[in-house]
């Protein structure tokens, strides 16, 4: 059972691994004015971006949505959109998911 918590662990670090990807993707169809430009993300080396990606994809999945990143063009808002329910069921699922997990945990030391 510890074993399916670290899986799920993983498999979220992975998740938002592909959404950073692809939010480094979708920043490549508009240059001049896209996510990474208000705040000068677009000018740093690759990791850094992909560190900013990363973090802009976690507030995505987590659904916080600090505000500091957003969509500056109509095809980024539209993909923030489809992701973001998508992530929303992902991470419901994933909760409960883990709870469960924690549960059966609880009861087999019981």
């Amino acid at each position: 059972k510890y074993w399916n918590l670290t899986k799920v662990i993983i498999k979220n670090l992975f998740v938002c691994h592909l959404l950073a990807c692809c939010l480094i993707a979708i920043s490549y169809i508009n240059k001049d004015q896209n996510w990474m430009s208000p705040n000068n993300i677009d000018q740093l080396p690759w990791y850094e971006q992909y560190v900013w990606s990363y973090y802009f994809g976690t507030t995505i999945i987590l659904t916080i949505g600090f505000g500091d990143l957003h969509a500056n063009n109509t095809v980024e808002a539209f993909f923030i959109i489809v992701i973001s329910f998508f992530a929303c069921v992902f991470f419901g699922y994933n909760i409960n998911y883990i709870g469960n997990l924690i549960n059966s945990i609880k009861q087999d030391e019981n």
